[in-house]
């Protein structure tokens, strides 16, 4: 399976995973995210298709939900610790569409969530075939009060070995890279390797 993952910069210079070079083989949970949230259907099919800008159409299975966390399973599993997401009226076992971004695991799931009793192991190994590097122009805004910069509508990407290259400017803004990668044959797990 191979799919496009968002990863912030914040995540990597936190010390929390190293830099992601194009051709390795690392391990991360995914982390999902939907803005418009997720609507219940009667189906139980599972259904997961690549959308425009690094985004994804599914129709998935809720397989755990708490007050924590919820984990959808479209082929593969990831969470949401979204607070929209577990108090949408949503039950274990519900299906449910909706367009989601993917992300790497911050390190919410393998410092805290994967302890929770009965949540699934979510860490998988990937192969990074490719990173891209988001170069949308930003302008001046406030943001919570201080002076900050926002994205400006109409996203582009430039090719990188890595995460560890840089090419955005200002320098105050945190890199935000996407990562294309495949999921390796493997059983997912709930312990983070760092090494692969």
């Amino acid at each position: 399976m191979d799919l496009d993952v968002y990863i912030d910069s914040w995540i990597i210079s936190d010390g929390n995973y190293d830099p992601f070079h194009e051709g390795e083989i690392r391990e991360f949970a995914l982390e999902f995210y939907t803005p418009d949230g997720l609507t219940r259907l009667p189906s139980t099919a599972r259904h997961f298709r690549a959308s425009s800008g690094y985004t994804y159409d599914v129709e998935a299975e809720i397989v755990f939900i708490s007050d924590d966390i919820c984990i959808l399973d479209f082929g593969l599993a990831a969470y949401s610790e979204n607070s929209s997401n577990l108090k949408a009226g949503h039950r274990l076992g519900d299906v449910v569409q909706g367009k989601i971004t993917l992300g790497v695991d911050p390190f919410f799931y393998f410092e805290r969530l994967s302890k929770l009793p009965g949540v699934p192991p979510l860490i998988y190994k990937w192969r990074i075939n490719s990173v891209e590097q988001d170069t949308s122009p930003v302008v001046p805004t406030e943001v919570c009060g201080r002076q900050g910069y926002s994205k400006q509508s109409g996203r582009s990407f430039r090719r990188v070995p890595g995460t560890f290259e840089r090419i955005t400017v200002p320098n105050e803004i945190g890199a935000l890279h996407v990562l294309r990668c495949t999921k390796l044959d493997a059983p997912p797990s709930t312990v983070l390797k760092r090494d692969c």
